[in-house]
């Protein structure tokens, strides 16, 4: 029995303190465990052999046609070759030295690693090195595809420059690790530009691409804790017809700075062009097959903690199959679909976004925003929390997503500052809204279909400060159960953009308010100023409307009607948004 008891008391501390780390960590372990990802399982780290790009008593190895290497020793390369083989033991690791070298292959890999333990390729310092290969490869490359194509873990490093010209489909491929650190790397590829199935790890490195599809990816999906992209710093630019950066599980960004651009940018986005969605300016496979063309792309997680991102997609410009973490850095993204999608949790937690343009701003299941400032412009909805996965990525009508009702949906934000522009509802979730921090400044849809605020359970706010501005056709206020007071006030004429909105104390001193940039004759206000049981001023423009606050949610009673809305709207059906106009 005391047994017993010393093995129930172990687990129970394991149990203590497990539960511990994982409140300490908060919400970021808990969109690591919704998209079953364990960063703390994943090799993250560069070695000290990966940053050396030392090459003393290598052989020096002057131009000729074909170089194969058979063990690990170190090779200097200059001058012109036509192929460079590596088919060494299963546990050597030989290092390529490219000082000056120009490897031009008529047929298969540039540099073709059949055989190692890892291989190492160093560009010198002041050099630059070009390598090229043909349109057609012959079969005994074992399915070979790029210029460097290695079977085994590669890693190229040096502070030379490095050209790549793939002329039959990828740059550079791994079917192992593919680990790049310092290097200047220009890829101009028919395939993928950088592709390693494992992973894909680049630190202080300058990249830019030119893909006829992918940029940079990792593709292995069968392996747990495999098939990821771990970016620790950097420049990169990166045009491509498909998917900019493309993980099988995660996408981890530390910080660097990103330019872009994918399927032509937003301008082709898909209502642009033929009906048919992923068909942006031509930018398709076939009329069945849809292509992708995001910028940020992962099956599990993408976790982005800092640095600088400028985004052109025509696609999402940022898109997980699970979840998003974003923890800073500075966002100009122009979409021609969402700007951040996640199918099941987003959470911001810092950051700057500015999104100018995008179909939905920001969507996921679960949106949640702790932190940071948010800018954005949609034309549809400007936050949606919407259940199911988004038909957008997989095909099917052109950036209408067809979620159904989700009692798990909600947004719920507790700070940051936020500005939405949408043609659509400013604030749409199909479960919950939960407000109780930050300031959100919404300027809603001037058409009745839609609305500025809009819900399906329940609305709350405890505080933090929100103004919504709309058309009244589908307005909704606060639910009851706030316990910060709110007003919720239709108008009989509309007011055009440019007006100021404020709600004042009965003397007049304004409180909180903003200048609306579209035409509105709803409002939603609430700040944490307003108390129960006193007088205050809404001022729209030169007109003042007197509020007697003797409940949580004043309402004027003044609804334009209609079938969808929530606790917060006088009159109306309830229950469930109508099925809009697709």
């Amino acid at each position: 029995m005391k047994k017993l008891i010393t093995i129930l008391l172990c687990f129970a501390l394991i149990f203590a303190f497990t539960a511990c780390g994982k409140k300490q960590n908060g919400i970021i372990n808990e969109a690591q465990e919704k998209s079953d990802v364990n960063i703390d399982r994943l090799d993250l780290d560069f070695t000290d052999k990966d940053r050396d790009a030392s090459f003393e008593n290598g052989i020096a190895v002057n131009g000729q046609s074909t170089f194969t290497i058979k063990d690990g020793k170190t090779y200097v390369l200059s001058g012109e070759f036509k192929q460079i083989i590596v088919d060494s033991s299963a546990n050597d690791k030989p290092k390529i030295v490219l000082n000056g070298a120009v490897i031009a292959s008529s047929e298969g890999p540039a540099i073709y690693v059949k055989n190692a333990d890892k291989v190492f390729i160093t560009a010198v310092e002041g050099t630059k090195n070009t390598l090229s290969d043909t349109t057609n490869y012959p079969s005994d490359y074992d399915n070979s595809d790029a210029v460097i194509f290695s079977k085994d873990d590669l890693t190229i490093n040096g502070k030379g420059e490095l050209f790549i010209n793939a002329n039959y489909k990828c740059g550079i491929a791994s079917k192992d690790d593919l680990v790049i650190c310092d290097t200047v790397l220009t890829v101009n590829s028919k395939g993928a530009a950088i592709e390693g199935k494992d992973c894909v790890k680049i630190t202080n490195a300058k990249i830019t691409a030119n893909a006829e599809t992918d940029g940079i990816k990792a593709t292995n999906e069968e392996t747990e804790n495999l098939g990821y992209v771990y970016i620790q710093s950097g420049d990169f630019v990166l045009n491509t017809t498909k998917d900019g950066l493309q993980a099988a599980s995660s996408l981890l960004i530390d910080n660097g700075s990103f330019n872009i651009t994918t399927g032509g940018g937003s301008e082709n986005s898909s209502d642009k062009q033929d009906g048919n969605w992923g068909h942006w300016g031509g930018f398709y496979e076939s009329s069945t097959t849809t292509a992708s063309a995001k910028a940020l792309k992962a099956t599990k997680l993408i976790k982005v903690t800092n640095g600088s991102l400028e985004i052109n997609s025509s696609d999402d410009a940022i898109h997980s199959n699970s979840d998003i973490e974003i923890n800073g850095g500075d966002f100009n993204i122009s979409s021609g679909d969402d700007g951040v999608h996640a199918d099941d949790s987003l959470i911001i937690n810092g950051g700057s976004f500015k999104i100018s343009k995008s179909y939905e701003g920001i969507e996921a299941t679960v949106i949640t925003v702790n932190n940071g400032e948010i800018d954005l412009t949609a034309s549809d909805d400007g936050f949606n929390a919407a259940g199911g996965n988004d038909s957008s990525s997989i095909g099917g009508r052109p950036g209408q997503n067809p979620f159904e009702s989700d009692s798990a949906a909600s947004i719920n934000i507790t700070g940051g500052t936020i500005l939405i522009d949408a043609s659509g509802d400013g604030i749409d979730s199909n479960g919950s809204v939960s407000i109780t921090g930050g300031t959100t400044y919404v300027n809603g849809p001037t058409n009745n279909g839609n609305g500025a605020f809009d819900y399906g359970s329940s609305a709350t706010i405890s505080g933090g400060s929100i103004i919504l501005v709309g058309a009244s056709g589908m307005s909704q206020g606060f639910s009851e159960e706030s316990s910060q007071p709110s007003i919720y006030y239709n108008l009989s004429t509309a007011y055009q953009g440019g007006t100021k909105v404020a709600i004042c104390d009965k003397n007049g001193k304004e409180l909180f308010g903003f200048t609306s940039a579209k035409q509105f004759n709803s409002v939603v206000i609430s700040c944490e100023k307003l108390e129960l049981g006193n007088d205050y001023i809404l001022k729209i423009g030169t007109n003042e409307y007197n509020i007697s606050l003797t409940s949580t949610v004043f309402s004027n009673g003044n609804s334009q009607g209609g079938m969808g809305g929530g606790m917060g709207r006088p009159g109306g059906m309830g229950g469930g948004r109508p099925q809009k106009p697709w």
